[in-house]
């Protein structure tokens, strides 16, 4: 038996999954989508960012299950390609939904470049698809980055073997901590709804203590 042939083939099978499953993970969507961020935006930004060509493929697969049912929610799409050089996309992105499989693809997007001219707090959910054994690793990354660059509300959905939907946040204020970026399961979708009816937590309401570094502008009135 040719084992390397036969792991090859079990790699490339790691990005596929049944229909059931896709129609699932798109409900779930949807359902955040729907209830959660278009009753606080009129619009938002989609981004698609993978390393496993097949990972892509699952994507694009559950994407048409997902426009199916979308509704009239204006959308802008992104696909972020490595290696390729890209063009700046205009334009303010308030919430935004990132499918990826990975932090080095998570990176790639450069979230940060469309945030550093405003002064606002941004929504990033993001949909990380991956082994089960990866997962912690790839979202503590994640989070890890999200904290360097300020991005304080970054939630992450995965989905796990058995099928099931959860999503993590990361908590970096606690009695106990500093600069936590510890993934943090606050929610779990139970094939209707989610059953914490806040997506994204509120973090900056109490700073326990830590230290904060604050920053000033040499620009006039020096705020």
């Amino acid at each position: 038996m040719n084992i390397s042939q036969l792991f090859q083939s079990y790699q490339d099978l790691s990005g596929q999954q049944m229909n059931q499953i896709n129609e699932y993970v798109a409900r779930a969507l949807l359902h955040v989508v729907h209830i959660h961020i278009m009753s606080v935006t009129p619009s938002l930004v989609l981004t698609l960012c993978c390393r496993n060509n097949h990972t892509c493929n699952f994507y694009t697969e559950m994407m048409t299950v997902l426009f199916r049912d979308w509704g009239i929610a204006p959308l802008q799409i992104v696909t972020v390609e490595q290696g390729i050089l890209r063009k700046f996309v205009p334009g303010r992105r308030h919430y935004n939904i990132i499918f990826t499989d990975s932090y080095a693809a998570f990176a790639e997007i450069e979230v940060e470049a469309h945030s550093k001219e405003y002064n606002y707090n941004e929504y990033y959910y993001i949909f990380l698809q991956a082994r089960d054994r990866l997962l912690l690793s790839e979202m503590h990354r994640i989070f890890e980055h999200c904290w360097r660059h300020q991005l304080i509300n970054c939630n992450v959905q995965v989905q796990r073997a058995n099928g099931d939907i959860l999503l993590y946040t990361y908590l970096p204020f606690g009695p106990e901590s500093c600069a936590d970026t510890t993934p943090k399961l606050i929610n779990r979708y139970n094939g209707s709804h989610m059953l914490n009816p806040q997506l994204f937590p509120r973090k900056l309401n109490n700073f326990f203590g830590c230290p904060l570094r604050a920053g000033l502008l040499h620009l006039p009135p020096y705020l």
